[in-house]
């Protein structure tokens, strides 16, 4: 399964467009419906406790790409201990809450804040939280693209990609067969590239590959 990226439920996303909305709120003198919010929905809550695993990746800059790892893995694994019903109501409820209050949409225009690095980070936990299976491909893209935001150096994709084997390897039995399932459809997609079963079609300057339908 793909896991889209929804601005709208992506905890550290939700902190931030509070704290600006804060922010230009008291700039302007006006009273702040979003500091009762933002005290609501993320002191003693769920959303506070996932907020802090969000906090503990991006203060974290410029470090070694194995404190990275240790990072990413401690974070991941804190994200499955949390009560994912009760953190999906208070998403919802807090939603809800804002709309009473301002233009959604016009709260999510600002620019925000290592937006790219954000989104990743959401889809990873939304990635080892799901019960059905998770296209492993993406997983190590939002590995890659966090590795390389916190050690601000390129990150080679095939050891991430040893590793994301490595943690199915520890899966249970029902779990890994979704998983291969999800590897496998990948594949499927490309199967007309196998040797038996594709044409070289000649053209004068270019070549072309042809997928052959199956009795051709």
């Amino acid at each position: 399964m793909y896991i889209k990226h929804s601005k709208f439920k992506n905890t550290g996303i939700l902190f931030e467009v509070l704290v600006k909305r804060i922010t230009a709120d008291t700039l302007s003198g006006a009273t702040s419906p979003a500091i009762k919010i933002l005290k609501k929905y993320f002191v003693n809550s769920e959303l506070g406790k996932e907020y802090k695993l969000y906090e503990t990746v991006f203060k974290s800059k410029n470090i070694g790409e194995s404190k990275a790892n240790v990072i990413l893995n401690t974070v991941v694994e804190s994200s499955k201990k949390l009560n994912r019903t009760r953190l999906r109501k208070e998403k919802y409820n807090l939603i809800k809450e804002l709309k009473e209050h301002y233009n959604v949409e016009d709260l999510f225009q600002t620019k925000l804040h290592d937006y790219k690095a954000q989104a990743a980070l959401y889809v990873l936990f939304e990635s080892y939280n799901k019960e059905t299976g998770t296209d492993p491909n993406q997983i190590i893209d939002n590995k890659v693209t966090l590795l390389e935001h916190l050690t601000a150096s390129p990150v080679e994709r095939n050891e991430v990609k040893e590793n994301v084997i490595e943690e199915f390897k520890s899966y249970d039995k029902d779990l890994r067969t979704l998983t291969y399932k999800i590897m496998l459809e990948n594949f499927k997609r490309f199967s007309c590239l196998i040797e038996e079963r594709k044409k070289i079609v000649m053209i004068p300057n270019k070549i072309k590959i042809k997928c052959l339908k199956k009795n051709e």
